[in-house]
């Protein structure tokens, strides 16, 4: 389904979209009752492919509001200086130098709508094509294949990884 479709049937029934990763990948956020209710429909409507994720909360949404507000309290007391490199915040993806601002996004990621797609974009528009992935898996580099076939990945995810071969093609 197309994004906006999808935010028509999550505000019609209580749910949020919590990521837009990539094309055709969008992430929908609430409370489990509602997102059940969301995906029968959106199979109803056309969806070409509905799962159920393993998740432990409603990230990237209003109920965790209450998460960020901790958070804010933790954050509020760390100097932020002003990066060295470009700093790409999820929440508005968009390129940031201001600490304050810096801030402000690490507090409302929590319970903000996750841009990744229009991130790495915005990264890839920048002559960035190559990315590391680290830790266990491939999740990213699926999802950045599907926004730009032309970007590379390099993945990280052993110990062994990081020795010779594989550090020196990072360089």
């Amino acid at each position: 389904m197309e994004p906006a479709a999808v935010d028509v049937l999550c505000k019609g029934i209580g749910c949020e979209i919590a990521n837009l990763n990539c094309p055709g990948q969008i992430v929908v956020s609430g409370k489990v009752t509602n997102i059940e209710l969301f995906a029968s429909l959106a199979k109803e409507r056309g969806a070409k492919r509905v799962l159920m994720l393993d998740v432990s909360g409603p990230f990237h949404s209003s109920l965790m509001t209450p998460a960020r507000d901790k958070l804010k309290d933790y954050i509020d007391k760390i100097l932020i200086a002003e990066p060295k490199i470009p700093f790409v915040s999820n929440v508005d993806a968009k390129v940031h130098s201001d600490p304050v601002k810096i801030k402000e996004n690490l507090i409302a990621q929590v319970n903000s709508k996750t841009l990744w797609e229009e991130s790495i974009r915005l990264v890839a528009q920048n002559n960035i094509k190559t990315f590391l992935e680290i830790g266990p898996g491939q999740v990213l580099k699926g999802l950045l294949k599907k926004i730009d076939p032309k970007l590379e990945v390099k993945n990280i995810g052993t110990a062994q990884d990081l020795q010779a071969p594989a550090a020196d093609q990072c360089q």
